[in-house]
């Protein structure tokens, strides 16, 4: 299809979709004139809780971005025009069935005046167009135990400007909510356990009596009418006591001052009752509030995410509590806007915290390292000063990570490109130029330099003894898969192509990729094969499913797919990700991409961790499942040989991510290793060329072959002997 044609097929489909968002509109609207406001709420958000239960996205396909829109639809509602009809299971899961196709109707609209005026202008609509599907479903930068520890060290400076504006401390809103969340989602689970005491009884009797004891504060149903009512469908039955139980859903969800005044008292003892009943009718909005507020606005910058709260005579209503935890930050930041001195205090706090965090969550995950935050230094060319935000040094290997505590606009999370290029731009082009400055001026220079630290620390690097660098980008907020995708986004014309990205991920992943891998060889592997794979994967993947496939995989493409075709990993990180959500996986998650054999010359390298051992961990974490069972018999084959001839030598190539690369293994007796021995290996290298002159694997064991007699290094070509005559 050529390029006008497609243009007119795009368009043609953007039309339709108009026309299928209008008639959505309208047949919701009418749709949700028939209900009781407050008891269509409750059930949406009982079918999320649901299928959250079940590992899923939600029943029929809906998920909190849906019951959050539907609540601001009826938000927009005079509350006259409702019924005031209590509606049932299936009349409810009709209009939600329309929150979907509204939503994808709504993506497609703006498609029917698309103009094809060339691939890079094409690229760039798609990549906004995925912005803006991005701001509809995806939800949240953090999980919810990581508020307490990474976000709310970030909000505590604004403790002293919160309680003048507020009556509470900035830090105690969270706790506060989550307290209300909690109630919420203790009674929705005991409801449900009241509906799975009759739901799979087998009789009318023995169903009708296990209802009655579930809920006994209502009318007893009586067998006799039930069986006139519902014949002997016991499944029509069922049916209806769920219809019935359906009625005491808003008490769940129900808050009232006593809940207030108990979730008070667990947010702090210096949280007043007064103060957090104002906050919570703050965040909340009754019926009418967004009556202004265009349909199509909903989607992309919905109240609802700040205001989570709905009136509901005399109490709130909290619909979906899992909004708190997805929109902590914006409901801090509402809190905030109307204040100018608390607005700048955020803006400040964000920027030190989030360097502070990031040097915290590194200092963990890779101990030993010298971590300095805030490094100053002056470039001799130009004498200017420059200064990069975090620097760890372990065993020769440099971290370098910018922390961009930035926010992507409102514009830009709606599809405006040029503000999405500015963005861009501030929170991801910067930070690369930075660190690859400050890699530059290391490498460059002649001898040791000096780097000035907070709180007068010096770092002084000597660039010969520099093994690798590795740069980050960590910021506070993401875009979605498009933060793990440069090319894309080069490709549409964001990103300029001359520039050298590090890749860029944020704060609460760096978190969860140090939690799950938990071991500092597959933590700098990760952060620095991560940038090789971005740049030369074609993929679609968030930095979840990246995680997720380097775990199964190691970032060595295993897949068997056609030539040219992309990696489809996105969404493999489900059950990862239903796992921290449900906050069950805060143990490691160790790669799975090692076999027993390599991950015992790992072992011991982190263990005794003699000079170089990052560099060989990464070298032999570089190779794919296959390549390692190829390395475990290469390895026995070269013992086998040395016990006949007193030592052996062998060469063998493999293939990493975008090359392939020889490797050398050595056998010999126990004692130092003849010179003889070191030249046979170069002169076996140098067959094998041709090859770079970086680090290379070398495995050395010592017989008779033991765990503990093997040893693996990086090694420079022409310095095999220097290498082998390492002890330990």
């Amino acid at each position: 299809m050529r390029p006008q044609e497609r243009a007119e097929f795009i368009r043609a489909t953007g039309r339709r979709a108009e026309q299928e968002y209008q008639a959505l509109v309208a047949r919701l609207d009418e749709t949700l004139s028939g209900f009781e406001p407050f008891h269509v709420l409750s059930l949406v958000g009982l079918v999320v809780v649901v299928g959250a239960m079940s590992g899923s996205q939600g029943i029929k396909g809906i998920g909190q971005a849906h019951a959050e829109l539907l609540q601001a639809l009826i938000l927009r509602r005079d509350p006259a025009s409702f019924t005031g009809v209590i509606g049932t299971p299936q009349q409810v899961a009709e209009a939600l069935d329309l929150i979907g196709p509204l939503a994808d109707a709504l993506m497609m609209r703006g498609w029917a005046n698309y103009e094809y005026t060339g691939d890079e202008r094409a690229q760039a609509r798609a990549v906004t167009e995925t912005m803006r599907m991005h701001t509809w479903a995806i939800r949240g930068e953090f999980y919810g135990e990581q508020i307490l520890r990474i976000f709310l060290p970030i909000v505590r400076p604004l403790d002293p400007h919160f309680r003048s504006l507020h009556g509470l401390r900035a830090s105690a809103v969270y706790p506060l909510l989550r307290a209300l969340a909690r109630q919420c989602a203790d009674r929705l689970e005991a409801h449900l356990a009241r509906v799975r005491r009759f739901l799979f009884q087998p009789s009318f009797e023995a169903m009708a009596e296990a209802y009655n004891r579930a809920f006994p504060h209502t009318e007893p149903i009586d067998v006799g009418w039930a069986r006139e009512r519902f014949g002997e469908n016991l499944a029509a039955f069922k049916f209806g006591l769920v219809s019935h139980s359906d009625l005491f859903v808003a008490d769940a969800v129900s808050i009232s001052l006593d809940d207030v005044a108990a979730a008070a008292a667990q947010a702090g003892a210096d949280v007043t009752v007064e103060a957090a009943v104002a906050l919570v009718d703050k965040l909340a909005m009754s019926l009418g509030d967004l009556a202004d507020v265009p349909v199509d606005r909903l989607f992309l910058a919905n109240p609802v995410w700040s205001r989570p709260f709905v009136r509901a005579e005399g109490r709130w209503l909290l619909p979906m509590a899992s909004t708190l935890t997805s929109f902590a930050p914006e409901i801090i930041r509402y809190l905030s806007q109307d204040d100018s001195d608390a607005s700048k205090a955020l803006a400040e706090a964000r920027a030190s915290m989030l360097e502070q965090t990031a040097a915290d969550i590194l200092r963990v995950a890779l101990p030993g390292a010298g971590v300095w935050p805030g490094v100053a230094w002056t470039d001799p060319s130009d004498a200017r000063r420059y200064e990069n935000d975090v620097v760890l040094l372990l065993d020769g290997w440099l971290l370098l990570v910018e922390a961009k505590s930035g926010r992507f606009a409102e514009s830009a999370r709606r599809g405006g490109l040029e503000r999405l290029r500015a963005e861009l731009g501030k929170l991801v082009v910067d930070a690369s130029i930075q660190s690859a400055r400050l890699a530059a001026f290391i490498g460059d220079a002649a001898g040791p330099v000096t780097l000035q630290a907070k709180g007068g620390r010096r770092l002084h690097v000597d660039p010969a003894r520099i093994e690798g660098v590795i740069r980050l980008n960590v910021v506070l907020e993401g875009i979605g898969h498009l933060t793990a995708s440069a090319p894309t986004l080069r490709a549409a014309g964001l990103l300029p192509a001359d520039i050298s990205l590090a890749p860029t991920m944020t704060i609460g992943m760096l978190d969860v990729v140090a939690r799950c891998l938990a071991d500092p060889t597959a933590i700098l592997h990760y952060l620095s094969r991560r940038a090789i794979f971005e740049e030369r994967g074609d993929y679609l993947a968030d930095e979840l499913d990246l995680l997720a496939f380097y775990v199964a995989h190691g970032f060595s493409d295993t897949s068997d797919r056609p030539p040219g075709a992309p990696l489809m990993i996105y969404g493999i990180s489900n059950d990862l990700d239903v796992a921290l959500s449900a906050g069950t996986r805060a143990a490691s998650e160790q790669p799975k991409a090692v076999t027993p054999f390599v991950q015992r010359v790992l072992d011991a390298l982190t263990r005794k961790r003699p000079p170089g051992w990052i560099g060989a961990a990464l070298l032999l974490r570089d190779l794919s499942l296959e390549a390692q069972d190829e390395l475990d018999r290469n390895v026995r084959a070269v013992v086998a040989s040395a016990r006949t001839s007193g030592h052996a030598v062998a060469v063998h190539r493999h293939s990493t991510i975008g090359a392939s690369r020889p490797y050398v293994l050595v056998a010999t007796r126990p004692g130092d290793v003849p010179r003889a021995v070191a030249d046979e290996a170069e002169a076996r290298l140098r067959e094998h060329g041709p090859y770079s002159d970086e680090p290379l694997l070398l495995v050395h064991v010592t017989l008779p072959m033991r765990p503990a007699s093997i040893r693996a290094f990086a090694a420079r070509p022409g310095n095999l002997a220097g290498a082998l005559g390492r002890s330990d």
